[in-house]
């Protein structure tokens, strides 16, 4: 029995052509829709990539301005500090005024030693040397750093710096204002007068301490540093 070969009629394969075609055209459309959500996406991607850069750029531009002022804030702040420190240092001339002379004269102490303390057997030793002997007191001079000023009457005698009266004391050639600047100087004012301040003033850098009512008047001034007296000379703001 022979087979029977079947031919298709060109209906078929236009129908078939036509279904290729469909289906071709089913794919190009999913392409091209692939493609436009890419390129939407992409375009999207990049707003959302230039959006943060420009946020990035803005919040840097602001930390960096705020860097800047805290910065600036921060210098005005030291250099006030230092300025306010450096007005306690006892720099200034101590007298405003016409000044006749200034002279750098140590001035001499005398004080008693603290002998070494001597023990018990010491002492019987020394009973039975001879209780005739007496014993000498060791004194010690100390020279103390002093700048001595010639003033004129209505010269003032002021303050060299900021800070505090530590005493005021009479003496029989003088009276001392000792002022604490609280840095580890303490300034001390020497003048036969009557003075203007009193233990527990807050002074500033210029406040008067002593009018000066008499004509070629001594005025002497010292400095200690850490407790030991200093050259006020090391120390003074001389102009002119």
């Amino acid at each position: 029995m022979e087979k029977t070969k079947k031919k298709l009629t060109e209906k078929q394969i236009i129908g078939i052509l036509a279904i290729c075609l469909g289906v071709c055209a089913v794919c190009v459309g999913i392409m091209s829709i692939c493609v436009i959500n890419l390129v939407n996406e992409t375009e999207t991607l990049q707003e959302e990539m230039t959006s943060m850069q420009t946020q990035y750029d803005l919040e840097k531009k602001e930390l960096s301005e705020k860097v800047t002022l805290l910065s600036n804030q921060l210098a005005v702040r030291i250099e006030a500090e230092e300025a306010e420190a450096q007005k306690k240092v006892p720099s200034g001339l101590p007298v405003s005024g016409k000044v006749i002379t200034i002279e750098s004269e140590p001035i001499i102490i005398a004080s008693e030693a603290d002998g070494p303390e001597e023990s018990d057997e010491a002492d019987d030793a020394g009973e039975a040397d001879g209780a005739a002997e007496n014993d000498e007191e060791t004194v010690v001079e100390q020279e103390i750093p002093t700048v001595v000023f010639g003033v004129k009457k209505g010269t003032q005698i002021v303050s060299a710096g900021a800070g505090v009266v530590k005493s005021v004391e009479e003496g029989a050639d003088a009276t001392a204002v000792m002022i604490d600047h609280g840095n580890d100087y303490v300034s001390v004012y020497l003048f036969k007068g009557a003075p203007k301040v009193k233990e527990g003033d807050e002074v500033l850098r210029g406040t008067l301490l002593f009018e000066v009512t008499s004509n070629n008047a001594k005025f002497s001034f010292q400095i200690l540093e850490k407790g030991s007296y200093v050259n006020p000379m090391d120390l003074m703001e001389i102009h002119g």
